[in-house]
C-alpha cells in the first residue's frame, strides 16, 4: 500500500515459515502473502490458484446452504456469514490491485477501476478479463483481454476506487510510443480477441476522492 522501500525491508525480513506465502489453501487466511509474492515474482501461478481456492469456497458455501437444516431461532450471527458464497477477495486484487475492503464500512484502497464504456455501467464488459501483474510506486501494469472473437469491447480505466490517483502517461508493452494522459481515465479499445498489457504511469493520491462516475 505505502510502496515505502523501508515496509518493503521489514515484509521481507519475515519467516517464511510464519507467512506461509505460497500455500493456495491459506488464501483465505493470508491473502497478503500471496499475492505479495506474486508482485515479487515469486508465486507466479498465484492468479490461477487464487481463483481455484475461490471457486471451490463459493461451491463450499453453496453446499453448505443446500444442506442447512437449522432453524433461524438457532442461527447465530455467523450463520450466513459462513454460507456466503459471493467471493470477491482474488478478483479486487487482481483485477483492480489493492486488498478487499475491511468489513464494518472500510473503503476500497486499488489502483484501477473500471466501466463497461458500451452499457455505460461500472465493471468490466461481458468477456472482458484483466490482470495487474506489477504495482510501482508511479506506475501499474495490467494485462487486458478480449475473450470475444467477434465484438470490439471498450472500456474505461479509473484511476482508484474514487478517482483519488491521475494517470501520467500510457505504454503499451512492446511498443516505443508513450502517450500522455494526466488524467484520472482511460478509454480502451480492444478488437475481438485481442490481448495487450499496459504499463500506465500514475501518480497516487493526488485528486479529492469522489463518488462521480466517468460515464
Amino acid at each position: 500500500m505505502s510502496q515505502d522501500e523501508r515496509d518493503l525491508q521489514l515484509i521481507e525480513q519475515l519467516p517464511e515459515s510464519e507467512t506461509d506465502w505460497a500455500d493456495p489453501a491459506g488464501f483465505r487466511r493470508d491473502a497478503f502473502g500471496l499475492r505479495y509474492s506474486y508482485l515479487q515474482g515469486r508465486c507466479v501461478d498465484y492468479p490461477l490458484r487464487a481463483l481455484k481456492a475461490e471457486c471451490e469456497r463459493v461451491n463450499s458455501c453453496l453446499q453448505r446452504i443446500r444442506e442447512d437444516d437449522s432453524e433461524p431461532a438457532d442461527r447465530d450471527v455467523h450463520h450466513w456469514q459462513e454460507r456466503n458464497p459471493v467471493c470477491t477477495e482474488a478478483l479486487v486484487q487482481q483485477t483492480c490491485g489493492g486488498p478487499a475492503p475491511i468489513y464494518h464500512g472500510g473503503l476500497l484502497h486499488v489502483r484501477l477501476r473500471y466501466f463497461d464504456a458500451r452499457a455505460r455501467r461500472p465493471g468490466l464488459p461481458v468477456d472482458t478479463a484483466a490482470l495487474i501483474t506489477q504495482l510501482a510506486a508511479d506506475s501499474v501494469t495490467v494485462e487486458l483481454c478480449n475473450l470475444n472473437l467477434r465484438d470490439e469491447q471498450r472500456l474505461v480505466l479509473q484511476a482508484g476506487a474514487f478517482g483519488e490517483h491521475e494517470f501520467t502517461e500510457v505504454c503499451e508493452e512492446g511498443g516505443e510510443t508513450t502517450a500522455t494522459v494526466d488524467g484520472p481515465h482511460l478509454e480502451i479499445a480492444l478488437p475481438p480477441g485481442a490481448q495487450t498489457t499496459l504499463r500506465l504511469g500514475m501518480r497516487r493520491y493526488c485528486r479529492t476522492p469522489s463518488y462521480n462516475q466517468p460515464l
